[in-house]
C-alpha cells in the first residue's frame, strides 16, 4: 500500500523505485551483498522483502540462497541477512513466507524451509525433494526444479517444473510430506513444466510452460482434478 516497486535485476541486484509520479529509482542494492548471488525472485510480507538469489539460467548456475530486505523504509531499505549454500548448485527460483517460516525452491535441490523468527539469523530447518519419478518414470533429473510456489496454512503447493504439481504439507516443518501429485495426463510423453501458481479458494491456476494454463480443482488435494 506504498506507492514503490520491487525489481529483481539478477546480475543487476534489486532494484527500487518510486511509483508515486513517473517511476524514479531510488536505491540499488548490488549483489556484492549476496555473495555475488544474482537476484532472481522476491515476495514481500509486511515490512520485509524476501529475495531468492542464485542464476539457474544456463550454465553459470549458481548457488540457492536467498536474503531478508528490511523495506521499512523503501529507499533506505537494508540488508538485515542472508544465506546460501556453496556445496550446493542450481541457484533459486522463487521465496514465500508464511507466519514465522519461510520457504525457498532451490531449483534441482528442492523445497527448504527456514525460520525467520530472527530476521539477522535464518535457520534451515528442513530440505525436502520430492520424488522424481512422477510423472516420467524415467526423468531427467535436470528437469525437475522447485521453480513456483504457493503456501497457505502450512501447505506448499510446489510447481516442480517437468515433475508437476506436488502439495506438501508443512506442518511438521522438520519433516514436511507429499500428500498430493497432478500432472496432466493428456501430457504424458510429452514436454511439460509447471512454473507457477496461483490459489483462489478451491481452484489453482497453475503456468505450464508449453502447455498454457491450467484449472486445478483442489478442493481435494489428494486427489486434484482439472
Amino acid at each position: 500500500n506504498r506507492p514503490y516497486l520491487y525489481v529483481a535485476a539478477k546480475e543487476g541486484g534489486l532494484k527500487i523505485f518510486d511509483v508515486s509520479g513517473a517511476p524514479l529509482l531510488v536505491k540499488t542494492i548490488a549483489i556484492t551483498n549476496f555473495g555475488s548471488l544474482h537476484v532472481m525472485n522476491m515476495s514481500q510480507n509486511g515490512n520485509y522483502l524476501y529475495v531468492a538469489l542464485g542464476n539457474h539460467f544456463g550454465t553459470a548456475v549458481q548457488s540457492p540462497g536467498f536474503a531478508i530486505i528490511d523495506i521499512t523504509n523503501p529507499a533506505n531499505a537494508v540488508v538485515k541477512s542472508y544465506w546460501s549454500n556453496t556445496s550446493l548448485t542450481g541457484g533459486s527460483g522463487i521465496i514465500e513466507t508464511e507466519g514465522n517460516y519461510a520457504y525457498l525452491g532451490a531449483m534441482k535441490n528442492g523445497l527448504m524451509i527456514f525460520d525467520i523468527t530472527d530476521k539477522t539469523l535464518p535457520v534451515l530447518k528442513s530440505t525436502y525433494i520430492p520424488s522424481l519419478t512422477f510423472p516420467d518414470p524415467n526423468p531427467d533429473p535436470n528437469k525437475y526444479n522447485a521453480r513456483g510456489m504457493a503456501v497457505k496454512n502450512d501447505i506448499v503447493y510446489l510447481c516442480f517444473d517437468a515433475g508437476g504439481l506436488r502439495i506438501i504439507n508443512a506442518v511438521d516443518k522438520l519433516n514436511p510430506k507429499q500428500t498430493g501429485k497432478f500432472s496432466n495426463p493428456d501430457m504424458n510423453g510429452k514436454p511439460r513444466a509447471y512454473n507457477n501458481i496461483v490459489l483462489d479458494g478451491p481452484y489453482a491456476y497453475a503456468a505450464v510452460d508449453y502447455c498454457g494454463m491450467e484449472v486445478l480443482n483442489i478442493s481435494d488435494t489428494s486427489n486434484i482434478k482439472l
